[in-house]
């Protein structure tokens, strides 16, 4: 599996701290994905302020996409520290791939009951009936 990380600075520069913690908390996201050894995983994060037009203090943005064969997650958080709209964002994806993972386990379950309920049917089919 290879993932690449994109990462822009909208209305500030990105520092290396701010850097490094943004791939640190992406990194964690691959484990969410089932892939083969040869899929790819993009993420493109936009981080910055979302406007300098604020009467009180700064307000931060952060702003991802996952790309991944099969699905694409999104979340956005906007938060008074940077740090926290990442630690948001990475919470926000987390529950949206969880919940993705939920409803495609749902329906292999689903699949599995009907099958097994077909299979009583026709079991039933073959049965000797007492006289």
């Amino acid at each position: 599996m290879k993932l690449t990380i994109n990462i822009k600075g909208t209305n500030i520069d990105l520092s290396e701290p701010i850097v490094e913690y943004f791939h640190k908390k992406m990194e964690g996201m691959e484990k969410l994905f089932d892939t083969h050894e040869d899929a790819e995983i993009i993420v493109y994060g936009d981080l910055g302020k979302s406007s300098n037009h604020h009467k009180n203090g700064d307000i931060y943005k952060a702003d991802v996409r996952i790309v991944h064969p099969g699905k694409s997650l999104y979340a956005v958080s906007e938060k008074e520290d940077l740090y926290k709209a990442i630690d948001d964002v990475a919470d926000e994806l987390m529950r949206e791939a969880s919940k993705v993972h939920g409803k495609k386990h749902s329906l292999v379950r689903r699949g599995g009951i009907k099958v097994k309920e077909m299979m009583r049917g026709i079991k039933g089919l073959f049965r000797r009936r007492k006289n």
